[in-house]
């Protein structure tokens, strides 16, 4: 058995001070256990929040130092990684965009977002890695019985004929599934409020909406002691653990299947 134990972290959105202490915190948790990691950073790393560009450079250092980590491309992510390729290059998206987050992303780079064709050129130039990163992020990952994910998966499709518009941006269909969906989906995309990580019986969602509650959460998954667990970034500053909130819809919870099958 890989004895790796597995960090998931939830929609960063722009918040680099959030990350950096939570990449901190898995660090000291992984070396406090003795055991070598791995990270699954669930997108949307950018837009929104204050530093974006700082965002991205932190999953780059990950990745990095950590080879077998991976970064998982979100919907918001998608929105620079068209902005870098040109594509959709249009006023109406580009407002959707700037709308949505993008201004303060062009920000954080040192940009002028009412120039869109300087900000992109400056951009290819100066930051080409992270252009190359995006593009070569997973819409998808695979890990025993987990499935890693941005937006969650269409339970109508078997996990090999999954859209990447679904990857990224469903909602309804998924989270009112009930049932299983032969993985467990660990996901963000959707705000859980209060802002903590939720499990039901076939997924956990992650996004704690770090951009204004203050709160990134990262999933913990032990495979040899059967544990999930979380670590959150709070207001004050603190990185704390807990556990997921149970959301049993008359089936369980995937953290009582897991444990149980120890």
């Amino acid at each position: 058995m890989d004895r790796s134990l597995l960090y998931a972290i939830g929609d960063v959105h722009g918040r680099a001070d959030l990350l950096a202490d939570l990449l901190q915190a898995i660090e000291d948790h992984a070396a406090q256990a003795g055991r070598t990691h791995r990270i699954y950073f669930l997108g949307d790393i950018i837009d929104r929040g204050p530093d974006s560009r700082a965002c991205l450079d932190l999953v780059r250092d990950t990745l990095a130092r950590s080879p077998t980590s991976r970064l998982i491309l979100g919907n918001h992510d998608d929105y620079l990684l068209s902005f870098f390729d040109g594509k959709s290059f249009k006023e109406s998206w580009f407002q959707l965009w700037m709308n949505q987050g993008g201004r303060e992303t062009l920000l954080s780079y040192g940009v002028d977002p009412s120039n869109p064709k300087v900000a992109r050129k400056s951009l290819r130039e100066r930051f080409g890695h992270h252009h190359r990163m995006l593009t070569l992020a997973s819409i998808m990952e695979y890990d025993d019985d987990f499935v890693f994910v941005h937006a969650g998966i269409d339970p109508s499709r078997s996990l090999e004929k999954q859209t990447r518009s679904d990857c990224l941006t469903i909602r309804r269909r998924f989270l009112e599934h009930v049932g299983p969906l032969g993985h467990i989906v660990v996901h963000g995309h959707t705000i859980q409020s209060p802002p903590r990580a939720v499990a039901t019986e076939n997924r956990i969602s992650l996004d704690t909406g770090a951009y204004s509650s203050g709160t990134l959460t990262a999933l913990v998954i032990d495979r040899q002691a059967r544990t999930l667990e979380t670590l959150s970034t709070q207001p004050d500053g603190r990185v704390l653990s807990g556990s997921p909130v149970r959301l049993d819809r008359g089936l369980g919870t995937v953290l009582d299947g897991f444990a149980e099958a120890a």
